[in-house]
């Protein structure tokens, strides 16, 4: 029997418990080893592997339904990108439940190094006709998960730079992404590029509900969000990179 949507809940409750429930949301012990970031040589407290959901299938429905939810207001969108490899599920899903009229597309990381050399992959020739007949194109980046927002950047300077070539103007940007960091670097370079930022629930906020419902322990919790109120500070008193390479 299909599970009711939304039923009782808040979007960011919702969430959370799907989170917590799969074990997509997890903890380092206090004295690690901790968790290594893909922003290398960084490594932190906490980690939300939002990749667990494409293997629960009524759950990765609800996520994307959810996300149109956060989304959609008498909208609607030509667009949604998605970044190699973690954003592509979030991204096709939200795609499929805003309708026939919204394309996704994947942004890869460096041109692929065979075949066409694509670094944009999907049907271009369609994203031409409709920014055309429209005369622009509305657009959502969906990502799984955004702390210092690099992949996410790096969808969007591909595309921006595509679309400056072929002079295709974009109006509507929207980005959203199942779990956020709260990273004040990336909220800064959003308000910079002009988008609106839509994340379903924030990383801390998880913890919180976490520990309220006793899905994680009360010294979990105060790891977590040790971690997440200055991770700087947090990982220079470990003796810690605190910048990417």
């Amino acid at each position: 029997m299909k599970r009711e949507f939304f039923k009782m809940k808040s979007i960011k409750d919702r969430v959370s418990e799907i989170l917590l429930d799969i074990s997509a949301v997890m903890v380092a012990p206090e004295e690690g080893p901790y968790f290594e970031y893909s922003a290398k040589p960084l490594q932190g407290q906490t980690y939300a592997d939002c990749r667990v959901i494409i293997s629960h299938d009524d759950e990765k429905e609800e996520i994307a339904q959810l996300m149109k939810r956060k989304l959609v207001i008498n909208e609607q969108y030509d667009v949604v990108l998605g970044s190699t490899t973690a954003g592509m599920s979030p991204a096709e899903n939200l795609s499929r439940v805003l309708g026939n009229e919204t394309h996704y597309y994947y942004v890869r990381t460096d041109e692929k190094a065979y075949g066409l050399g694509q670094r944009i992959e999907g049907d271009k020739e369609l994203l031409k006709e409709i920014a055309k007949e429209k005369e622009c194109l509305d657009i959502i980046i969906a990502e799984d998960l955004i702390n210092s927002g690099r992949s996410c950047k790096i969808v969007w300077n591909a595309f921006k730079e595509w679309c400056e070539d072929k002079n295709i103007k974009l109006r509507t940007k929207k980005i959203t992404c199942i779990v956020s960091y709260g990273n004040k670097g990336f909220d800064e370079w959003v308000n910079q590029e002009g988008f609106e930022f839509k994340p379903l629930v924030y990383l801390p906020y998880i913890f919180k509900f976490g520990e309220k419902n006793n899905m994680i322990s009360e010294k979990q919790y105060e790891l977590a969000i040790e971690f997440l109120k200055d991770q700087a500070r947090w990982r220079e008193e470990r003796g810690l990179p605190t910048k990417p390479y």
